[in-house]
């Protein structure tokens, strides 16, 4: 069942009050299951998402804030953009 619009803003919000470390560790159990459903299905993962290795690459330095989610919408735009040129 596809979680509705205001079901994710409050999971997103949830996971913004969590501290960066416990943020990375539910970025890593996402792709984890995400990865176990596709090898169920026999369906490769989609090379254009980032590896779990990439993302864990990308936490957060101590100290630093998360990125707002205006931040990461205009990131998810730059990468459209980039991918429709």
């Amino acid at each position: 069942m596809a979680a509705t619009p205001m079901d994710r803003e409050a999971i997103l919000k949830a996971i913004a009050e969590l501290p960066p470390d416990e943020q990375l560790q539910v970025a890593q159990q996402i792709m984890r299951h995400y990865l176990a459903e596709a090898e169920l299905v026999q369906h490769a993962p989609d090379t254009s998402w980032m590896s779990w290795h990439t993302l864990a690459g990308m936490s957060l330095q101590s100290g630093q804030t998360p990125p707002t989610e205006s931040e990461i919408a205009q990131w998810l735009d730059e990468r459209r953009m980039k991918e429709a040129e």
